[in-house]
């Protein structure tokens, strides 16, 4: 390479760059001469005059050789743009102005085809007067520099890209560099660890043999071992480390290059493999097929699933080919032995085979099972792998299944021929002539007249029914010009003249050029099929009972009604009836006597409405009448009352009369809401007001109504929710003997709203009821007080127990499951039973009499109390009385309050005190307040009270701090 010359000789032989060239060429000659920078001046035309021996050696072009020719044929880098991508401007572009160009790296080719990098700049050689009279064009060979550069790139890119490298100084032992991989393995940024000593990154002794090779100049220069290091995430990395050291041109240690390799992955897999090689037999013997290793054709391992399918020890089959443990043959009638050299064959040829085998067990049962053959290597040596299953199940399945088939496919063409002979009815059209013919027998299947299809397609006109006939004519021609089969449900008439209908499906035949031949079809008598439909609509739309519209028909005629009151500007109206005391008839008469009046009054609804209007059943007792298209609410009012009056009265039921009276609900639309679901709901609420307004009556909905029921709906949703979120709790109120002994309580339910607060019964027990949670609190209740009333007995003698009244309702009475609840209850709490009083309304002894004298004896025989609440305000009679086994009675608050100055109070609180001295019955007076009304009652020889006189309700502890501190 021809030494670089510094840039002041280049400098006088070019002149000052920035500045053009003046003539000098006779001055510099010797200059231009000696210089190593390469120098070429050409004329105006780009021609060359000069070339000084640098630049006859870097192009191969002598002086004497290169004057006169063009100067881009001399200096080839001249030419069109270089592969590098500069693009040098044309020296033609030079000559035409006045500025210089330069090219720090491009290619030059010499003569001889030779490649290197030059470094070149052009100027422009100026005359006095300013005009161009040729250029100078200086360049020096740079391919050293250029070759070392791209060294030095590449080994940065190297650096870059490559495995997890870091660099050190040996002066100060600090990081001086890390490339990308290595940041990525440790999850840290460059900054971190650059400048880092090696003292901190090899501290702890796992890595002290690499800080002493680090410490020590002298050899060896590399050092490679396991480390752990844990990343910036704190995952613990598993590395192969190795340091290098880098040593100067004097042999002294001026760097350290260390490379981490992650074996984190590597050493997991080898661990997974040694538990998956610790863990291979016994998986081996745990599968549930059998597995046998076959090498050199020998068996020579096995797991007891394989040595039980064989009926064999292990021990028997180690050792032995296949065809010893086999028998002699197979069921193909091949020899063992002959196929096991085939199967085997197949195994190495397919790397995988598959065969079913079987084996005569020492006992002489037979064994078959499918293997599955794969060639594969133990410890470097070839074997066959096989997995076998026992198939023999299946195989007798097969077998039986073969049979079967056989015997399903005898049947069906006996099914065949029966469908041929009685079911179905064949036909064939010509599309060319449309004569039809039709299977024989056909006229008799449907009870078609004799001859009717003898007149082909035309015919048919006379038996289809004239709606139906142009449907037939469609499908047919579709059939004959477009080539369609068809499918479709027509009527024809019998012989009778009666309706039949008719399936038909049809398709079409062509030969080998696509032409159509022929339609074929088939025609079956779908009449009961159609009838079973119209049953199944009937029974989806309809109450089976009464046939009238259900919720579902009930809720689109709703919506039709609505929309057309919208389009005309009308009104309509939504009548909810319920029929009250209904379940009165079904519990005296029987539910047949309920359904007759159900039908009744059905029939008298529809004679009542006009034919737009609709009747409906919701189920039960309630229907409902929508009336389409009224002229104003006093006709809604005169409708409604016309059907209250229509409906009250007498009916014949069952050989009884008896009297009916209804309750109305009516919610007009669209004023009160135009969703059914809506008005449905308002006239319900309107119905459930005209009940409480004592029956037989009328109400129209106003938002209150709906207000009430929202509350209802609000308070039977907190209910359900009630029991399991704790928030029922009894209260309990004393009963006090002769005033001043506490013998007992009776329990007061009591909830904690989570929104309301304190709730008491009278504000959701009536919802609880209709609703039927009722029977779960009740539950609750009876729970409650057996446990309360075993936590206060526990300690106290006999003579001083406590004893607890519950109040059941009718609902919960009624419940089948109510005496065992009771009976679990007693026996849950080890109570004493005679401690527990179930207090009971008089509705229940007027309800099915006899249902209500077994469930009472029922309870009598668990040993608890029985009382009557709130005595004489109902319809108990003697009879009652007598029957029932009672032990207590209560005399209600109402005939306690003013009972000093009410003489009538006082002459029926002393029968009730006469009755239960002549039933033997204990006597309770609730809502005593006055010690005037305690001290008369006790004169009329009522001892035994409970009121606001002693204590109100109480908490079970305050009851406990007032009445059972000194045993409780």
């Amino acid at each position: 390479m021809v030494p670089q010359p510094d840039q002041e000789p280049m400098d006088q032989a070019c002149g000052d760059q920035n500045q053009p060239m003046t003539n000098q060429l006779p001055s510099i000659d010797q200059l231009l001469y000696s210089i190593p920078d390469a120098v070429v001046i050409t004329d105006a035309h780009g021609r060359v005059q000069y070339l000084n021996p640098a630049a006859s050696a870097l192009t191969g072009w002598s002086a004497e050789a290169a004057v006169g020719q063009p100067a881009a044929a001399v200096v080839t880098s001249l030419r069109a743009p270089q592969p590098c991508g500069n693009d040098p401007a044309p020296l033609a572009a030079v000559c035409a102005g006045t500025q210089p160009s330069e090219h720090e790296d491009i290619l030059l080719t010499d003569r001889n085809g030779r490649q290197r990098r030059i470094k070149e700049s052009i100027h422009p050689i100026l005359s006095p007067d300013g005009g161009i009279t040729g250029t100078g064009i200086v360049f020096r060979d740079i391919t050293a520099v250029h070759r070392l550069r791209e060294e030095r790139r590449i080994a940065a890119m190297a650096f870059e890209i490559g495995a997890p490298l870091l660099v050190a100084t040996a002066a100060d032992l600090r990081v001086l560099r890390v490339n990308a991989a290595c940041l990525e393995l440790s999850q840290r940024r460059e900054q971190e660890l650059v400048g880092v000593s090696l003292d901190v990154l090899y501290g702890d002794a796992e890595k002290a043999p690499f800080l002493k090779f680090f410490r020590s100049p002298e050899p060896p220069d590399t050092i490679t071992g396991r480390t752990t290091r844990r990343n910036r995430a704190g995952i613990l990395l598993h590395l192969s480390e190795t340091a290098r050291k880098i040593r100067d041109e004097s042999g002294a240690v001026s760097h350290f290059v260390v490379g981490l390799y992650d074996l984190t992955e590597a050493i997991a897999t080898a661990e997974a493999l040694r538990e998956s090689q610790l863990n291979y037999n016994h998986l081996i013997e745990s599968m549930q097929e059998g597995v046998a290793i076959i090498q050199d054709n020998h068996i020579i391992g096995c797991n007891g699933h394989f040595a039980h399918m064989l009926g064999r020890p292990r021990d028997a089959i180690i050792g032995k080919t296949a065809a010893d443990v086999s028998g002699p043959s197979q069921p193909d009638g091949r020899a063992s032995a002959e196929k096991s050299v085939e199967v085997t064959t197949a195994a190495l040829r397919d790397r995988h085979a598959w065969v079913d085998w079987q084996v005569t067990r020492p006992d002489g049962s037979v064994c078959q099972f499918e293997a599955s053959i794969t060639p594969s290597t133990l410890e470097g040596a070839a074997i066959l792998l096989v997995t076998t299953r026992d198939i023999t199940e299946r195989k007798r399945a097969e077998a039986e299944y073969q049979d079967l088939m056989a015997e399903l496919a005898a049947r069906e063409k006996m099914i065949r021929l029966a469908n041929r002979a009685y079911g179905i009815a064949c036909w064939e059209l010509n599309p060319a002539t449309l004569r039809m013919s039709w299977s024989e027998g056909a006229e008799d299947l449907f009870g078609a007249p004799p001859g009717v299809f003898a007149g082909g397609y035309d015919g048919l006109r006379d038996t289809i029914h004239p709606d139906d006939w142009p449907l037939v004519e469609h499908c047919v021609t579709d059939a004959v010009t477009r080539g369609q089969g068809f499918d479709l449900d027509v009527r024809m008439f019998d012989k009778e003249g009666r309706v039949r209908w008719t399936h038909t499906q049809a398709e079409v035949e062509r030969d080998a050029d696509g032409q159509l031949l022929t339609v074929r079809g088939a025609v079956a008598d779908i009449t009961e099929q159609k009838a079973a439909q119209e049953t199944i609509e009937q029974l989806a739309y309809f109450d089976p009972l009464t046939q009238l519209p259900n919720r579902r028909l009930l809720f689109d005629r709703v919506r039709q009604a609505v929309a057309a009151a919208k389009r005309s500007g009308g009104c309509g109206a939504l009548l909810f009836i319920d029929l009250d005391h209904f379940k009165r008839i079904n519990d005296s008469l029987g539910h047949r006597a309920g359904d007759q009046l159900l039908m009744e009054v059905a029939r008298r609804l529809r004679a009542l409405v006009r034919e737009e209007d609709t009747v409906a059943r919701l189920g039960g007792d309630e229907f409902v009448v929508v009336l389409h298209e009224v002229a104003n609410t006093r006709e809604v009012r005169r409708s409604a009352h016309r059907v209250l009056e229509r409906l009250s009265g007498e009916y014949s039921v069952a050989d009884h009369r008896y009297h009916l009276s209804v309750s109305m609900g009516v919610a007009l639309f669209p004023s009160d809401g135009e969703d059914p679901v809506e008005l449905l709901h308002r006239a319900d609420a309107a119905m459930y007001q005209a009940k409480k307004d004592g029956r037989s009556t009328i109400s129209f909905f106003q938002a209150a109504l709906q207000s009430a029921a929202d509350e209802r709906f609000r308070i039977e949703l907190g209910l359900r929710t009630a029991l399991a979120s704790d928030e029922f709790e009894l209260y309990y109120q004393p009963k006090v003997m002769d005033g001043n002994r506490v013998v007992g309580a009776e329990t007061l339910l009591r909830w904690h709203h989570p929104e309301r607060g304190f709730m008491a019964p009278g504000d959701f027990i009536s919802v609880a009821e209709e609703t039927g949670l009722i029977v779960d609190i009740g539950t609750w209740i009876l729970d409650a007080a057996c446990r309360q009333l075993a936590r206060w007995n526990r300690d106290r003698a006999p003579a001083e127990h406590l004893m607890l009244a519950v109040n059941v309702s009718p609902i919960q009475f009624r419940n089948p499951e109510f005496v065992a609840r009771v009976k679990k209850a007693i026996t849950d709490y080890q109570i004493v039973p005679s401690l527990l009083t179930l207090e009971i309304t008089e509705g229940i002894l007027i309800e099915k009499v006899e249902e209500t004298v077994t469930r009472l004896a029922d309870l009598k025989a668990l040993g608890v109390r029985l009382s009557i609440d709130d005595f004489g305000t109902g319809f108990s009679s003697l009879n009652y009385l007598k029957r029932l086994p009672l032990d207590e009675i209560k005399i209600d608050r109402s005939f306690v309050t003013s009972l000093v100055e009410d003489a009538n109070n006082t002459a029926i609180v002393k029968t009730m005190v006469a009755i239960a001295t002549t039933f033997n019955l204990n006597l309770v007076a609730e809502g005593v307040e006055t010690l005037a009304e305690a001290e008369f009652l006790r004169a009329l020889g009522c001892h035994c009270h409970q009121g606001y006189l002693y204590a109100r309700p109480l908490t079970e502890d305050e009851f406990t701090r007032r009445y059972c501190s000194a045993t409780c």
